[in-house]
């Protein structure tokens, strides 16, 4: 599975890639590298934000296990609204991973 290594950090400006873009990076299963591209994403498809921090690792739901992850990253105020997980709480983080991005060179 591609990474795209845009070596983030945080502060810097970044586009959402297009809804073609970022299929091409998914399984079948919409997952790249285990990470799911959720269907609540697509709103943010085209939109400018700021890297909010690096995700380096996190607790996977479904072992209990410490994961680590490269080239994944959080958007300034861009959370989950639980609108496809009846289950899921809202306001976590969505995690991004790099190669759904791209560095946005527009003033901002």
């Amino acid at each position: 599975a591609s990474k795209g290594d845009l070596g983030l950090m945080p502060g810097d400006p970044v586009q959402v890639r297009t809804r073609a873009e970022i299929a091409a990076t998914l399984n079948p299963q919409s997952k790249n590298r285990g990470l799911t591209f959720d269907p609540e994403m697509t709103e943010h498809v085209g939109k400018h934000y700021k890297v909010e921090r690096l995700v380096e690792r996190i607790i996977s739901e479904e072992t209990g296990k410490m994961v680590h992850l490269t080239n994944t990253v959080v958007l300034e105020g861009v959370n989950c609204e639980g609108l496809n997980a009846s289950n899921c709480p809202r306001c976590n983080p969505i995690y991004w991973r790099e190669i759904w991005l791209r560095r946005d060179d527009a003033k901002s």
